[in-house]
């Protein structure tokens, strides 16, 4: 296995070739890990999405690895995806084997306890390893969430939302009280524009990600909300949605 510099090879990778991107919240999730997946000799690789991995993508993964294993909390990604080497997350605690590349595909931000998770992976991967986990930073969607608290306090109400808040330092600091010992974390922001508020809910969804930002059974799950919501976004934003990547690297 090629050895990499945590630091100065690790930031030469980080090419971010997302701009062109049809959906640049997902793309860009996945350039970081190509570019420095196809920089290493890998032997085994683990690859955790709750979204649709585009055959391309899957195929450098695939085609360059002896052993690749891809897991997701949903039994319908698993399905899509018609990988061989599948496992549910619920059933990964169960997995007999390590790693040499593991990537998380936007999935750390559901972890209800983000250390114990870093130290299971760290477990699970082979020294010399390299561990990626691309995460949702807490200047992604203020647009969007500034215009929902007007709605709300228009109505007199004001509801709690699990949209992302985590920052670099706050991943980093986390990372820092894991077993990892070599981690940084690199920040990538970037701004998309919506024909629709739809459009904006269905790239989203395409990640994996609307259910932190929409929970079931709340009085702004009605159409009249989100009419009021898509006016004043219209109105104030047109539409305009800022993302923050940050992703955290670690070789063991």
């Amino acid at each position: 296995m090629k050895s990499i510099g945590i630091n100065q090879d690790l930031y030469r990778l980080n090419l971010g070739r997302y701009k062109n991107a049809n959906n640049a919240i997902k793309l860009h999730s996945l350039e970081i890990a190509v570019d420095i997946f196809e920089e290493l000799n890998l032997s085994s690789i683990l690859i955790f999405t709750n979204a649709i991995i585009q055959q391309s993508y899957l195929e450098v993964f695939i085609s360059k690895s002896k052993d690749f294993f891809i897991t997701s909390h949903s039994e319908e990604i698993l399905k899509t995806h018609n990988i061989k080497n599948s496992i549910l997350g619920s059933n990964l605690q169960n997995i007999n084997k390590k790693f040499d590349f593991i990537f998380l595909d936007l999935t750390l931000n559901f972890s209800n306890d983000i250390i114990k998770t870093l130290n299971f992976y760290e477990a699970i991967l082979n020294k010399g390893g390299v561990f990626i986990a691309n995460i949702l930073g807490g200047k992604t969607l203020y647009e969007l969430s500034n215009i929902m608290m007007e709605v709300d306090l228009s109505s007199n109400r004001m509801i709690n939302r699990m949209l992302p808040k985590l920052s670099s330092e706050g991943v980093l600091n986390l990372s820092k009280s894991s077993h990892f010992k070599n981690t940084i974390v690199m920040s990538n922001e970037f701004i998309e524009k919506y024909i629709s508020l739809k459009d904006l809910i269905q790239s989203l969804n395409e990640i994996g990600h609307i259910y932190p930002m929409v929970q079931p059974n709340q009085p702004y799950t009605t159409r009249k909300y989100w009419t009021l919501v898509e006016e004043r976004y219209k109105a104030i934003y047109q539409l305009q949605a800022s993302f923050e990547i940050l992703t955290l690297f670690a070789v063991k």
